[in-house]
């Protein structure tokens, strides 16, 4: 129905903007987006999104290009959003 397609769209330009902060150089905006990225992805919508917009890709993409803090960090990510939910 409208109200869902509104929500859907809502989480779609969360994440839209969260992919954009994750590719900062900035690290501190990095760890900030990933930190936001795992508590968004706590919601099962969010995690259903961010798939259906590819984001397994991004973050592999950025973990190849990124430093070993970071990509332990996108790792985690990685796991969380492939997976049936937390925990």
């Amino acid at each position: 129905d409208e109200e869902n397609a509104e929500e859907e769209k809502e989480e779609e330009d969360i994440l839209e903007v969260v992919s954009l902060l994750l590719q900062s150089p900035n690290p501190q905006v990095r760890t900030y987006a990933n930190g936001t990225l795992y508590s968004l992805l706590q919601r099962e919508t969010i995690r259903e999104s961010a798939r259906a917009l590819g984001f397994e890709d991004l973050l592999a993409d950025l973990a190849a290009h990124s430093d070993p803090v970071f990509v332990r960090q996108l790792t985690y990510i990685i796991a969380l959003l492939a997976s049936d939910g937390p925990g």
